[in-house]
């Protein structure tokens, strides 16, 4: 359980008399701490929405509204539910990564890299970018048959990998019906949220 945070403004006779209501009179420090652990965890789980089967998000990002208690927490799932839920264009199925191994833009980021890097310099002209562009296309040609043969490997780090496996364990986890959708956010949210 969670205790409300002291606010470090408030007259030194309300927090007194505070600490002569509450049971246990908590350290300030504790108080903020818990506040702040309770705080980031809402926070990581709503990071983890996209992580969830599209046709669960809606109903678990409505148990995070309603535990949202703060302003600020409020001010931000009303932004989420705005652009993210209730929006007829962004739809959760749209950014939904449920199962999806690939779930970043890295590979299209990588292959802008090395075109930039094979015309060694900006501000082509036409001819030469339109060269530049012929030869790439020629190449995806026996890119495509490359990866059709299995005959290219995508470069990812151990780390990467490791933390692959662990969200691929707990999708089939999910899956199997060995763990609830609310169990399978805070796997996720754990797994991937920002470390303080």
């Amino acid at each position: 359980m969670y205790r409300r945070a002291v606010r470090a403004d408030v007259p030194i006779a309300v927090l007194r008399k505070l600490l002569e209501v509450l049971p246990q009179p908590p350290r300030v420090e504790q108080v903020v701490t818990d506040f702040e652990r309770a705080l980031w965890k809402a926070v990581a789980s709503l990071l983890a929405l996209p992580f969830l089967p599209a046709d669960s998000i809606t109903t678990v990002f409505g148990q995070l509204e309603a535990d949202a208690t703060t302003p600020k927490l409020i001010q931000v799932t009303s932004y989420i539910r705005a652009t993210w839920i209730d929006d007829s264009i962004w739809l959760p199925a749209v950014w939904s990564v449920f199962g999806q191994p690939i779930r970043t833009n890295n590979d299209c980021e990588g292959w802008h890299y090395r075109l930039n890097h094979r015309a060694e310099r900006g501000n082509l002209n036409m001819y030469l970018l339109f060269t530049l562009l012929h030869d790439e296309a020629q190449m995806a040609v026996v890119m495509e048959r490359l990866l059709s043969d299995r005959k290219v490997r995508r470069s990812q780090r151990k780390a990467s990998r490791t933390c692959q496996a662990k969200l691929f364990r707990l999708w089939d986890e999910y899956e199997a019906g060995n763990r609830s959708v609310t169990r399978l956010l805070r796997a996720c949210a754990h797994l991937y949220a920002p470390r303080r």
